[in-house]
């Protein structure tokens, strides 16, 4: 396999100012940008989705856009990148990450977004290494990614998609406190009810950084204001549904920090081919 190319000294990227920072007295912002990876995966022709990643960067020229994003990477991204047998994959891997890199940047005008630095903790959370200005975190399901952004506090988000669910019903014991069980049966939409919990749970597991450690069982979630509690003790974190963000699938944001304040999520959609970005909505949790 082909070693990952070398960053540009300046790469090639048009960044448009986004209004990140619009604090309101008593509410805390959770920032979340939606990308969509079908932005990159339509620059390729029909001929050349029939391959991986490397073989499409390979025919592409490094100052086209598809090499620019690339080019926005780590060495360590790149290689991950180039890794994914199916190209969806690694299109949608390299578009979430370039996005991340990109908003970064939005945000922090004094670093170019190959210039960022990451590591992970033990569970394998990933934070800023330097200028760590904010806390991130970032979630993806074909053809949809999902990052978020806090000042203060932690975040988290999830996207999961329904046509990925697969034998959802199989996983129910596995994700599921008993309670939630019972009221899902009761509810309509079983299979969308179960994406809510599911994602609702993985957001909230990332802010707490306990990764696939947490027992999803033990925590019992409150749809209506947005709580949790897990082992039957409330827990200082609060999530919202992003109502009707993707098609057919959810996104859940959690959050953790001044316990007296409220939180909002401000959300937009960002293009990672132009760095627009478009504003979509608030949610706000009490």
């Amino acid at each position: 396999m082909k070693s990952p190319r070398e960053n540009p000294t300046k790469p090639h990227v048009a960044l448009r100012p986004a209004p990140f920072d619009t604090e309101t007295e008593g509410e805390e912002k959770v920032h979340v940008y939606l990308t969509h990876a079908r932005d990159l995966m339509d620059l390729a022709s029909p001929a050349q989705q029939g391959h991986g990643l490397e073989a499409l960067l390979e025919r592409e020229d490094p100052a086209s856009t598809l090499g620019r994003a690339f080019a926005l990477l780590s060495p360590q991204e790149q290689y991950k990148a180039l890794r994914f047998h199916r190209l969806n994959d690694g299109i949608l891997y390299m578009a979430s990450h370039a996005a991340l890199r990109m908003l970064l940047s939005l945000e922090k005008g004094r670093r170019l977004p190959h210039e960022w630095l990451f590591a992970s903790s033990n569970y394998g959370r990933p934070y800023l290494v330097a200028d760590a200005f904010c806390d991130f975190n970032l979630s993806h399901s074909w053809p949809w990614a999902a990052i978020a952004f806090c000042r203060h506090g932690r975040c988290g988000v999830d996207v999961e998609l329904q046509e990925h669910l697969g034998d959802w019903q199989a996983l129910i014991p596995l994700v599921c406190h008993e309670n939630e069980q019972q009221r899902m049966e009761q509810a309509g939409r079983p299979a969308h009810q179960f994406l809510r919990l599911w994602t609702a749970k993985e957001a909230v597991s990332k802010v707490l950084g306990l990764g696939l450690s947490l027992h999803f069982p033990s925590m019992e979630t409150d749809m209506s204001t947005g709580s949790i509690r897990i082992d039957g003790r409330p827990a200082p974190v609060r999530f919202v549904h992003l109502a009707n963000s993707v098609e057919e699938g959810v996104v859940s944001v959690a959050w953790a920090g001044t316990p007296e304040k409220s939180f909002c999520c401000r959300v937009s959609q960002f293009n990672v081919t132009t760095g627009c970005v478009a504003h979509v909505g608030e949610h706000h949790v009490q």
